[in-house]
């Protein structure tokens, strides 16, 4: 099986895990109008589809079918590659700038990243241990 049609395929699966509402194998196969396996040997990059078939399946996808060829000539490495799942991420679940904002905010927390205090490596603020809270936790007295 040639790399593009492999590529392909996990695109296909991309898409189709990464939606608001995953569909299942089944569920896009119904929607696309064809069986299951040979959806699954599409995705897994056994078989490649005809034309058609891929129009089907932007179609059942609700995405244009330039998008679901969209990068898979290219192996990923310029940055807009990569973040390309992020983008389909955020436009799948329709987010609003405000939504990605937040999204954005909460990436920004995660990996504001600080050695912790025993030496490690680095951990999330949100993370690393908190002694004193502990203490207070366990120190209360029952009433």
């Amino acid at each position: 099986m040639s790399e593009i049609g492999k590529r392909l395929g996990q695109r296909v699966r991309e898409l189709r895990t990464q939606r608001a509402e995953q569909l299942t194998q089944e569920e896009l196969a119904r929607r696309a109008g064809i069986s299951v396996s040979f959806l699954s040997m599409i995705e897994r990059g056994e078989r490649v589809a005809h034309l058609k078939t891929f129009a089907a399946l932007a179609k059942a996808l609700d995405v244009l079918l330039t998008e679901l060829f969209s990068g898979v000539d290219q192996e990923p490495s310029s940055p807009s590659d990569l973040a390309r799942p992020l983008s389909d991420f955020c436009r799948s679940r329709r987010l609003s700038s405000r939504d990605i904002e937040r999204l954005l905010g909460m990436a920004r927390v995660m990996f504001n990243e600080r050695p912790d205090r025993k030496g490690r490596d680095f951990a999330p603020r949100h993370l690393q241990p908190n002694p004193e809270a502990a203490y207070r936790c366990t120190d209360r007295k029952s009433t």
